[in-house]
């Protein structure tokens, strides 16, 4: 049995950032877990890396879900983040805070908790961690060690949908990050400026305690179940390469897998709705209903269209392009590998465009 002050669950973003400033801190003695791998390919440093392992479950899991009617009986595939660092690490890294509004409902929706989750409460937090290139306070943060930037590079195409959506009416927003993202623009990315590198969670919040002893990392390591004693959680059992290990916390044990992974580690270990629990066999520790419910995901439509010229990045990841854009970028940190290819959104209602924003576009 090994001993620690803090077990955290899930070296995603959120474990990753927790596990750093208990150590940090709180001097305390950390072991932070991780299913998927701690090492990934150098290109998903690039900004445009992550396009290559988007179709692979080499980095992610690919959730199956049941038939929708909603889909025409399709059953879609959800990918989540296998890997240290979790979607910090092959996602696209926009940089988006989202509508104050939201945290107000938020925080009307968890007043009962004592902590207050608005807007104005959050926004010390997200500048403190912040290191903008060009954005300074009152909204942004500049000497934080989560590096964010706008990006080396944009299509042409890119430019003239900002300049059409503005002649329909959709006001230009330098700022989608000031609580009110209204209007048409260019999005910030988490990348380090000076490298044109991806500054996942791991880059910014792990990698200055990699010597630390009190924080001790594990990846490849399927928790599962939490163990307890009488109703307090004590502990994790765990499998790592074969081999089931058990570890104690003497204060908490923190549970950061996500929206898939904690609530099904939860219900494995006893703790869910009574009834499903019944239905696999699993003993009940705590009748708790609300686990594995209510899940609400953003999803998204496509619309894919051709142009008469070459605006976009089609076709630019293969042959002779891909690599003369590998070259610009490895010998002058320019060129199309300096994009996400996420470059722009707006925010409106399209019923109103006075109303407060209802899509993402």
């Amino acid at each position: 049995m090994k001993g620690f002050d803090y077990i955290v669950v899930g070296g995603g973003s959120a474990g990753c950032i927790v596990a750093a400033r208990l150590v940090k801190e709180s001097n305390a003695r950390v072991l932070l877990l991780e299913a998927g791998s701690g090492d990934y390919h150098p290109v998903l440093k690039m900004p445009a890396g992550y396009m290559k392992y988007l179709a692979s479950d080499k980095y992610l899991t690919m959730h199956q879900t049941q038939p929708q009617p909603q889909l025409d009986g399709r059953g879609v595939i959800v990918p989540q983040a296998k890997v240290l660092g979790g979607g910090s690490t092959v996602n696209a890294m926009v940089y988006m805070r989202g509508h104050r509004q939201d945290y107000a409902e938020w925080n009307r929706a968890l007043r009962h908790t004592g902590v207050d989750w608005s807007w104005e409460a959050l926004l010390p937090h997200f500048t403190a961690i912040e290191d903008n290139d060009h954005l300074g306070a009152p909204d942004h943060g500049v000497g934080g060690p989560l590096k964010v930037s706008h990006l080396g590079h944009f299509s042409p195409l890119s430019r003239a949908w900002v300049k059409t959506m503005q002649a329909l009416g959709i006001p230009y927003t330098p700022d989608f990050n000031t609580g009110d993202p209204f209007g048409v623009g260019f999005m910030q990315h988490t990348i380090d400026w000076r490298t044109r590198k991806r500054c996942s969670v791991v880059d910014a919040f792990i990698a200055p305690l990699r010597d630390d002893s009190r924080l001790v990392i594990e990846t490849e390591a399927q928790v599962e179940e939490i163990l307890f004693e009488g109703t307090e959680a004590r502990g994790v059992r765990y499998r790592r390469h074969g081999v089931t290990h058990h570890a104690e916390a003497s204060k908490e044990t923190i549970l950061a897998a996500g929206a898939y992974q904690t609530p099904k580690l939860l219900m494995l270990s006893g703790v869910g709705p009574q009834d499903h629990l019944a239905e696999r066999g699993i003993a009940l520790r705590h009748h708790l209903p609300g686990v594995g419910r209510n899940l609400q995901d953003h999803y998204e439509v496509p619309v894919v269209a051709t142009t008469r010229g070459a605006f976009g990045y089609y076709g630019q990841d293969r042959g002779w392009p891909m690599i003369k854009a590998g070259i610009e970028y490895l010998l002058f940190k320019t060129g199309p590998v300096t994009t996400t290819g996420v470059e722009t959104c707006a925010f409106f209602d399209p019923l109103d465009f006075r109303a407060t924003p209802t899509i993402q576009m």
